[in-house]
């Protein structure tokens, strides 16, 4: 009589094969140094399980012998921490009745909704205020790394059986190492819920099964965890499917071992393709391209058709019949006047920047598609939109720039035009005045001679005059000069800058491999230094104009008769006329005055609105940032630079109005004087002191420029644009719970 026995088979990849494709992954694309970084693996103590798993972990980066690691030998870098199953007092595995289970939920909420203190009280059976103790530990040994100049925790592994415990631990570990990478073993739907995403967001989960097999395999929905997957294999096996001919003879129908990261739409399957075309394992389309032949051809289709529709209009619809030359020349430079309005126009040049931007990003991605960095815009867990977001900040500073200078440039003429000054457009060096002639030693001051803006001697006959502080100021504004200034103030601010995150610790980048690691490297210092130079390059601007207005207020200005005998002829009823000989009406005195506050008026109302431009890139770079993104975080260091940044411009602004706002109570104090002096006489009630109150008057309603009121300063509307960003970043992180189940 044949003896019958039972053959099992293993229907699962190892709980090794788990840990080797986890470590393997920190290893080749997390950038973590598994035999040198600090690791931290906190597991199941009262389970054999749980006590297993952080030995496999160590034997596979470490390479000690098995019994050296069941001796208690473990390598210095990895620390281990256990905890008791059922953190939250209750065991997996406990059953209730019906009743028991509503009142078991019911008691959850209304434990949810007590303060935290409340919930980690000592005592009981609920053990959640161990692992408060636990993430005050891993902080302060973290915080001792850092202080003594050693590596930081670089990644946590929470490995074990129960969903529930894992995510407690998650839950309180999360925020005391918002840099260190969390891994864990199994996947479970529970991991990818909206409750659950501030501390599993890019939570790296290896698993020996997905929650579906091939769709020739399985015929229903997706399971909630692995192990159903698994149960669900073995008895296909068991049944004797057709794949079980396949299994019997390779055990590779079960491999590849799973590999995801959570993001905002569920798990992100990052599992290489299998070259075995009989697995079981589903095929993976998350690391698929977007950008295939087929919709390669159908966006080209797209633009032609789009090309044909606009020649239609302009050339048909548009056109004339019977176009002569001269309308074909008409129209030719009306094209050419569109083009340069489009590419004049910033929310022109932000669409076709933005678009250069997407598409150059999308290109470098490509080339490390398949192994690398996932390029997605939803998902949360791709740095490559961040990438994109900095590269547009970085190609819209170098365009801000040409436009400030453009824009500048037109500002001085017209002021020279209606002040009468000296045209400074073509070598204002020549018409500036000579400076004093410096020692032939003094070689420190013949190099920052054009640089300085202290020592401007712009007196004549005892007034200031308007025509030499003009020059000056024109030398001064140079694009040499000025670059002369800023450039080693950006290259100090950017020193001081890499020093305090070194000092403070850096923050994190959530990027997978090193090609994806090295382009945000890249990015990151030119969108830095494009934010940084536009900052300087504005507050320059505005502070040069304040340094003008201070010496306007140092004396009486004298300003070019031709600047006097235009604000005449604008008071005057009569043309052409001319400068007032002493005692006429108005007098000289009260025009110079006027003078001084409407060149302030005129020359700030555009310097003001140059504060947007800053804070459009600052703006921008908070947007890239966005949690929507990836798992981005907000490092004290971090905060200081960018808090830095915006504050420097906003106190350029606010120190330009301030001096104005000194300049407009000087000139109505000597206003007042001058009709205290005409009450003395008995001529309050003449003309000339009518004359005074009315400019009196103008002056104090003066509401152009750096002399409008607060809330209708461009300030106030670019202080908007980083708060409003952050208000973007808290919508969005709430938007997708709005849909959730």
């Amino acid at each position: 009589e044949d003896n019958e026995c039972f053959i099992f088979h293993r229907c699962t990849p190892t709980d090794c094969d788990v840990i080797n494709t986890l470590a393997d992954e920190l290893r080749t694309k997390r950038q973590v140094n598994v035999s040198d970084d600090h690791i931290a693996l906190i597991s199941e103590w009262d389970t054999f399980y749980g006590r297993a798993l952080p030995v496999t972990f160590e034997r596979k980066v470490s390479g000690m012998a098995l019994n050296q690691l069941a001796d208690g030998k473990h390598p210095q870098n990895i620390f281990i921490y256990h905890y008791l199953r059922g953190i939250d007092g209750k065991l997996p595995g406990t059953s209730a009745g019906e009743g028991a289970k509503t009142e078991e939920k019911k008691s959850q909420t209304d434990e949810k909704k007590q303060s935290s203190l409340a919930r980690e009280m000592p005592e009981g059976l609920n053990q959640a205020d161990y692992l408060r103790r636990l993430a005050r530990e891993l902080a302060d040994r973290n915080e001792e790394f850092r202080r003594k100049g050693k590596r930081e925790i670089k990644a946590v592994g929470v490995l074990g059986s129960d969903v529930y415990d894992k995510l407690l631990v998650m839950e309180a570990l999360r925020d005391a190492l918002p840099n260190a990478i969390f891994f864990t073993n199994q996947l479970d739907a529970r991991l990818a819920h909206p409750d659950e995403w501030r501390w599993t967001r890019n939570l790296l989960v290896g698993s020996p099964f997905g929650l579906t097999l091939r769709e020739e395999y399985q015929d229903v929905p997706p399971f909630r965890e692995s192990d159903q997957t698994a149960f669900y294999t073995a008895t296909l096996l068991a049944t004797g499917h057709p794949a079980r001919a396949d299994f019997l003879k390779s055990r590779d129908v079960l491999r590849p071992v799973r590999l995801y990261e959570i993001g905002r739409k569920g798990a992100f399957d990052l599992t290489p393709r299998s070259t075995n075309e009989k697995t079981l394992q589903p095929d993976n389309f998350d690391m698929e391209q977007w950008w295939n032949p087929w919709r390669r051809k159908l966006t080209l289709a797209i633009g032609l058709f789009a090309m044909g529709a606009i020649a239609w209009s302009i050339f048909a619809i548009l056109g004339h019949a019977n176009a002569s030359k001269d309308m074909k020349r008409y129209w030719s430079e009306r094209a050419e006047r569109s083009l340069v309005r489009v590419l004049g126009s910033s929310w022109g040049m932000f669409v076709i920047l933005g678009v250069c931007s997407v598409v150059l990003v999308w290109a470098i991605s490509c080339h490390d598609a398949s192994g690398g960095e996932p390029y997605s815009w939803n998902d949360g867990i791709s740095i490559w939109p961040t990438e994109t977001l900095r590269l547009l900040a970085a190609l819209l500073s170098l365009f801000y720039l040409w436009t400030i200078s453009r824009a500048l440039y037109r500002s001085e003429r017209k002021v020279e035009s209606d002040f009468a000054l000296p045209k400074c457009a073509d070598s204002p060096e020549k018409l500036a005045p000579p400076r004093a002639e410096l020692p032939e030693k003094s070689w420190w001051r013949r190099l920052i001679a054009p640089v300085t803006v202290r020592h401007w001697k712009c007196y004549k006959d005892n007034t200031i005059d308007a025509a030499r502080l003009w020059t000056y100021y024109c030398e001064s504004g140079t694009q040499r000069a000025r670059w002369l200034r800023i450039g080693p103030l950006i290259i100090c601010f950017i020193g001081a800058a890499s020093c305090l995150l070194l000092l403070l610790g850096a923050p994190a980048v959530p990027a997978r491999g090193d090609w994806a690691r090295n382009w945000d490297l890249v990015f990151l210092g030119l969108a830095i230094l494009a934010s940084v130079t536009v900052t300087f390059y504005v507050a320059d601007v505005m502070l040069l104009c304040r340094r003008f207005i201070h010496y306007l207020m140092k004396d009486v200005t004298t300003w070019p008769p031709e600047a006097v005998t235009n604000l005449r002829g604008r008071w005057s009823r009569s043309e052409g006329a001319t400068v007032a000989a002493e005692g006429e009406i108005p007098p000289n005195d009260l025009l110079r005055e006027y003078l001084d506050i409407d060149f302030i008026a005129r020359a700030t109302e555009f310097v003001g609105r140059l504060i947007f431009y800053p804070f459009i890139l600052i703006s921008l770079l908070i947007i890239s940032r966005l949690g929507v993104f990836d798992h981005w975080t907000w490092p004290v260091a971090l905060l200081i630079i960018v808090a830095f940044n915006a504050g420097y411009a906003a106190f350029s602004v606010v120190y330009l109005r301030r001096t104005a706002e000194r300049a407009r109570q000087r000139s109505l104090k000597r206003l007042h004087d001058m009709l205290i002096s005409y009450t003395a006489m008995g001529e309050g009630d003449g003309k000339e002191a009518k004359t005074i109150r009315e400019a009196t008057t103008l002056i104090q309603n003066e509401d152009r420029g750096a002399f409008a009121a607060i809330s209708q300063q461009p300030l106030a509307a670019a202080l908007l644009l980083p708060s409003g960003s952050a208000g973007i970043w808290a919508l969005l992180q709430f938007f997708p719970r709005l849909f959730s189940g």
